[in-house]
C-alpha cells in the first residue's frame, strides 16, 4: 500500500506542475512583452532628453535655475535635532551654546515628538549645522568661546 500512495502522490505532483507551467506560459509571454516595451520607452526618453539638450545648446537658452531651498520647506523633528547634534559630536550644552539657546531648549526639542515649531532664527541656526562635521563644529565652538 505505501508504494501505491507514493505513486499517486508523485503522479498528482507531476500533473500539478504541468498545469501550473501551462497556466504561467501566458503570464511569462506578457511579462516579456511588457519588459520590452518598458525598455523601448526608456530608450525613447533618453533620446528625447539628448535632443532637448541639443536644442537648448543651439538656441543658447539658459536652463531654469533651481530655486534655493527656504528654511520653511524643512520639517525639523526632535530626532533630526539629535541626528545633527550627534553628527557634529557635540553635547547638548555645547550644541545649545553654538545655536544661542539654553540647554533645556535643546533637551525639550530632542524629546518632542513630531515636527518642531521653532521661533526666530533657531531653525536656521540648527539647519546651518546640518552639513558641519565634528572638527568644524569644535572650531566654531572655540571661535564663539574666544569672543
Amino acid at each position: 500500500m505505501p508504494k501505491l500512495a507514493d505513486a499517486l502522490k508523485a503522479e498528482i505532483a507531476r500533473i500539478c506542475r504541468k498545469e501550473i507551467k501551462s497556466s504561467l506560459a501566458g503570464l511569462q509571454k506578457s511579462t516579456k512583452e511588457l519588459r520590452a516595451s518598458v525598455r523601448s520607452l526608456r530608450d525613447e526618453i533618453s533620446q528625447q532628453k539628448k535632443s532637448s539638450k541639443a536644442i537648448v545648446k543651439q538656441l543658447d537658452i539658459e536652463e531654469p535655475a533651481k530655486p534655493e531651498d527656504s528654511m520653511e520647506d524643512y520639517r525639523l523633528t526632535g530626532k533630526g535635532v539629535v541626528a545633527i547634534r550627534k553628527r557634529t559630536g557635540l553635547s547638548q550644552r555645547e550644541f545649545a551654546r553654538l545655536i544661542g539657546v539654553s540647554m533645556n531648549s535643546v533637551s525639550l526639542w530632542e524629546g518632542k515628538p513630531g515636527v518642531l515649531k521653532l521661533r526666530g532664527s533657531n531653525k536656521a541656526d540648527i539647519l546651518s549645522l546640518k552639513g558641519v562635521g565634528k572638527r568644524e563644529a569644535q572650531k566654531l565652538l572655540e571661535e564663539m568661546e574666544a569672543k
